[in-house]
């Protein structure tokens, strides 16, 4: 297995990193995660299965979209348009550079939104959807929650420093951190510099995306026909009625939907923290992937039917 940097975009580059195995399946998965608000345990997360699809033949993509650090680009200009090119930017690198013949797609919490309309004109590409949030409204709630927790946390930095910032490994500080890949990950390495500043959703016009109508539910985006789809909850963050709606409207639409969960992550002063090893994330997660991009389509189901695919630990139907 190799990973490679890539900057891709003009004018403004996008940061992004590829994960090829030695020997290719001919699949690939684009990696969709949150903007620079959003919670920061996905990062590691999704390098840990970038590897583990590598080690079993899928090519990944994962990048860092514009306005967030290392790629260029103003955070207070972030719309949802611009979140879903530098998407689609980072899918046609994907298949320009290995020319992988089947793409699933993955999606955390906000990137879930993204990744929906992306695959929507993929028709069958395998979809999974780590916490999402089920639609607009959801996003502008999760936001909210981190805008309350940074606060908070600001404030007892101040507390506890006197108004200094933390040293670098002061556990306080990476509370946020999953446990890191057993090699330094190369897109990680280079948000070791300092970033840029966070930036409030509720003063970019993605905002005004949200409260309006250019984002729509997570159903809604994802569209209509048959594909699988694989969507895990990782902590009990209130949305559950919220996405078993997203679930029944999937299946209603011709989808064929897995759930899962792994209660991976908590919550501390209102932020999303890990409180064990996303291990079984990542490896149901890995399975999933490998075994519906080793088939060459998935057949259509009736829309009340449930997911007949392998089975796997933690996974129902």
């Amino acid at each position: 297995m190799r990973e490679e940097i890539d900057l891709f975009g003009s004018p403004e580059v996008v940061f992004g990193c590829r994960h090829l195995p030695a020997e290719a399946s001919g699949g690939g998965v684009l990696v969709c995660l949150g903007p620079p608000f959003d919670t920061a345990v996905d990062e590691g997360r999704s390098a840990r299965l970038a590897r583990r699809l590598a080690g079993a033949g899928v090519v990944v993509q994962r990048f860092r979209s514009r306005g967030t650090w290392p790629s260029d680009g103003d955070p207070a200009e972030l719309t949802f348009d611009r979140l879903v090119d530098d998407a689609r930017s980072a899918l046609d690198l994907l298949r320009d550079r290995t020319g992988v013949r089947q793409v699933a797609f993955v999606g955390a919490r906000f990137g879930a939104l993204v990744a929906a309309r992306l695959a929507r004109d993929v028709p069958g590409a395998p979809v999974v959807l780590w916490s999402p949030v089920p639609d607009a409204r959801g996003a502008l709630e999760l936001a909210a929650r981190a805008r309350t927790a940074r606060r908070a946390h600001e404030a007892t930095d101040d507390r506890a420093t006197g108004g200094a910032p933390r040293p670098a490994g002061d556990p306080a500080a990476d509370d946020l951190s999953d446990r890191p890949p057993l090699a330094p990950d190369p897109l990680a390495l280079h948000l070791a510099d300092p970033p840029a500043p966070e930036v409030d959703l509720f003063d970019t016009p993605l905002a005004v995306d949200l409260a309006g109508s250019t984002v729509r539910s997570l159903a809604d985006e994802l569209g209509a026909g048959p594909r699988p789809l694989l969507v895990v909850d990782t902590a009990d963050d209130g949305w559950a009625d919220e996405r078993e709606t997203v679930v029944a409207s999937c299946r209603a639409r011709g989808v064929t939907v897995d759930v899962a969960k792994h209660p991976c992550d908590g919550e501390r002063a209102g932020r999303v923290v890990p409180t064990r090893s996303a291990d079984e994330l990542i490896d149901d997660t890995a399975a999933w992937l490998v075994a519906r991009l080793a088939a060459p389509t998935s057949p259509p189901h009736r829309p009340d039917e449930p997911g007949d695919g392998p089975v796997i630990p933690g996974v129902a139907p």
